[in-house]
């Protein structure tokens, strides 16, 4: 932070200035040093007693003269230009109030959030809420005190800063999502009380909510969609926000809801994911497609083993750029099928179902293998 009271510099005033500014200029900046070696002392007022934009540019590039033209020139009685610190009242720089400024810009630390372990939420959801609450998700404002990146706008709207309070209520992207869950919630004061206590009173909240689940389990799965299809936002140009984002979230909640809390005459059972051979006589083909997040490559391979359990075909293959589901499709309709000389007529019917994840009679005979 930079105090500007007086505007009558000398060539340390204007080396201090520069170096303060130059650690938020983008890399790769020309900034001409010697002609700072040049330029004696004089006045960089003007005749209205702000700015001499011109004596500033023989200096100074513009960028940094347009910075240096936001700050006020001060007066002739107000002391001489020096460097702050702005995180402690002194203005002295400390380790202490460096740490507590970078770790503390967006944590809500007056409540205790331990409970929240106790919750029955996803534990992806889980985790994510407690990096949200202690400030730890790097929102485009936290990349900034970071020194990440210099933007810190909203990637979604463009007209804000990202904040933790702006991602999750402020964006009107997000503000949508919300409305779509409860209806109407945008008209009230829903989005508008203090974030601390949105935060507490909705994860204390286990009555009956949206979509007939608990509020707390609705509302966290809320803030945790917002920030992962921000980042598919942010991290793939072609990603589009479901038209119907509130029925995902309902869904998403259900099925775990289902899968995982026990209710009257129901109990969870634990079952081994493994392999199995098939019966004598038969093979069992398994397949697998693959997607490069970044880049979009899309991959897929397969193994073809008898009932000895012993490997009898196999491939892999490279199909360029694609979604994950054009991997997989890739994996069991080209490369499965050739496998057969004469495939059988219930084999497609077989991978279809398969494709769609549902529970079919995956058989067929080892005399129609190539």
């Amino acid at each position: 932070m930079i105090t500007a009271s007086s505007a009558n510099f000398s060539i340390a005033s204007i080396l201090t200035l520069l170096i303060s500014l130059l650690s938020n200029l983008p890399r790769g900046m020309f900034v001409p040093g010697e002609a700072l070696l040049m330029v004696p002392s004089f006045s960089l007022r003007d005749f209205y007693g702000g700015w001499n934009i011109s004596q500033l540019a023989l200096v100074l590039p513009w960028p940094i003269v347009y910075r240096v033209a936001s700050i006020h020139a001060g007066g002739d009685h107000s002391g001489l230009d020096r460097v702050i610190w702005g995180w402690n009242q002194c203005g002295n720089f400390s380790v202490k109030s460096a740490y507590g400024g970078i770790s503390s810009a967006e944590c809500l630390s007056t409540w205790t959030w331990k409970f929240i372990w106790s919750l029955k939420i996803p534990p992806r959801v889980l985790h994510f809420l407690w990096l949200l609450l202690h400030g730890k998700i790097l929102t485009n404002l936290q990349r900034a005190v970071r020194r990440m990146d210099v933007d810190v706008s909203c990637p979604r709207c463009n007209s804000g800063i990202e904040t933790m309070d702006h991602l999750l209520r402020g964006c009107k992207i997000s503000i949508a999502v919300w409305d779509g869950v409860c209806k109407g919630i945008t008209s009230s004061n829903y989005l508008k009380t203090d974030l601390e206590v949105w935060f507490a009173d909705n994860l204390h909240n286990d009555k009956s909510g949206p979509g007939k689940l608990p509020n707390y389990l609705v509302f966290s799965n809320v803030t945790w969609f917002l920030w992962k299809w921000r980042c598919n936002q942010v991290f793939d140009a072609d990603f589009v926000i479901p038209q119907s984002p509130h029925s995902i979230i309902f869904r998403f909640g259900r099925d775990w809801l289902n899968a995982n809390v026990t209710g009257p005459g129901r109990e969870l059972s634990c079952i081994s994911v493994m392999w199995l051979p098939p019966c004598d006589g038969w093979v069992k083909l398994n397949v697998d497609g693959s997607r490069d997040g970044g880049l979009g490559i899309i991959t897929a391979g397969g193994v073809l083993r008898n009932h000895l359990k012993e490997w009898v075909k196999g491939f892999v293959l490279n199909k360029g750029i694609g979604s994950a589901l054009e991997a997989e499709l890739w994996g069991l309709f080209d490369y499965g099928i050739s496998f057969f000389e004469d495939p059988p007529p219930e084999i497609a019917d077989v991978f279809v179902a398969d494709a769609r994840g549902l529970d079919f009679s995956r058989t067929c005979s080892v005399s129609s293998l190539a």
